[in-house]
Parts: structure tokens; C-alpha cells; sequence
């Protein structure tokens, strides 16, 4: 009982990691939430979920998704690795974060 709890509450606090802040706020932190999920040794790189994927599941539109990664993808902030595989500077990252 003592373990559905902790996954419970560990899930509620990624679902309100995800539903929170701002349009860039979400894509960022899902974009990091993602390398904990990533068979990488660095977790720097990750698979990139479909941009309709993403919007459902951080309830934006899929045209907010696309221009965020759009604008990270110009910054060189997120760059094409090969099929669905990004890399991603942390630091660069964060600093895209707490931009205007």
C-alpha cells in the first residue's frame, strides 16, 4: 500500500510538472523529463515524441510545440542526432528557459 501510494504521489507530481507554467516552460521540462527515460549514457540525447504527441500531453496546441522546437531547433539548442534522436545542451537549455 505504502508503494501505490509513493507512485501516486510521484505521478501526480509529474503530471503537474508537465501542466504547469508557461508554453515554454512545459516543452522544456518535458524535453528533460524525457532523458530520464533514454537508454543514453550522457542524458543529453532523447527520443523526441511526435509534435501531436507532445501537445496532448502537455494540453498545448501542436502549433505552440512546433514553434518551440522550431526556435530551440535555430538556437542550436536541440540538435538532429538521427531518427526521433536529439541532443540537447542542459545549460543552453536553461538558459532558454528563464529568457523573456
Amino acid at each position: 500500500m505504502e508503494r501505490w501510494i509513493t507512485v501516486l504521489f510521484q505521478a501526480d507530481d509529474h503530471i503537474m510538472m508537465l501542466l504547469s507554467g508557461t508554453v515554454k516552460q512545459r516543452v522544456v521540462r518535458f524535453i528533460q523529463w524525457l532523458t530520464d527515460y533514454t537508454d543514453a549514457k550522457d542524458k543529453s540525447t532523447m527520443m523526441l515524441l511526435h509534435g501531436s504527441d507532445m501537445s496532448a500531453m502537455l494540453n498545448i496546441t501542436p502549433e505552440s510545440v512546433s514553434r518551440i522546437l522550431a526556435e530551440l531547433k535555430h538556437l542550436n539548442i536541440l540538435c538532429y542526432l538521427e531518427v526521433e534522436r536529439y541532443q540537447y545542451s542542459k545549460k543552453d537549455l536553461l538558459k532558454y528557459t528563464n529568457s523573456a
